[in-house]
């Protein structure tokens, strides 16, 4: 009897190992550089328009804002605005860009001000 109930806790032990790992959370870091020829206030609103990023389903610990100015050579503080977010899995992040609000905001807020765009998507 001993060795099917550590039988069972081994399995299940490994289930959810294996089954924590097929969810790994993602990390949507999302650097903009602007256009030399973006008027006054076009930076201000991609900040206010994309804080509303966080009502699209899945998204988690949204923040957005200027880069921290830096003296250290590593630390590239050259872009406008970065933007960084959570979700639970790929597949949820895939939902997110389709969403139509995702892609209203890209079009309306970024793609006419932005001179080069960097996305970098980390699994943890």
């Amino acid at each position: 009897m001993w060795q099917v109930r550590q039988f069972h806790l081994l399995a299940i032990l490994l289930f959810s190992l294996f089954s924590s790992s097929a969810r790994a959370d993602i990390t949507h870091i999302v650097l903009v550089w602007m256009n030399e020829s973006a008027p006054s206030g076009a930076l201000q609103n991609m900040i206010e328009q994309g804080g509303k990023l966080s009502a699209i389903a899945g998204v988690s610990d949204l923040h957005i804002g200027p880069p921290l100015a830096s003296e250290r050579p590593v630390v590239d503080d050259s872009f406008a605005l970065g933007i960084t977010m959570r979700f639970p899995s790929k597949a949820v992040m895939e939902a997110y860009l389709a969403d139509s609000h995702h892609s209203a905001y890209v079009a309306d807020y970024i793609a006419p001000y932005a001179r080069k765009l960097v996305v970098y998507d980390i699994e943890h």
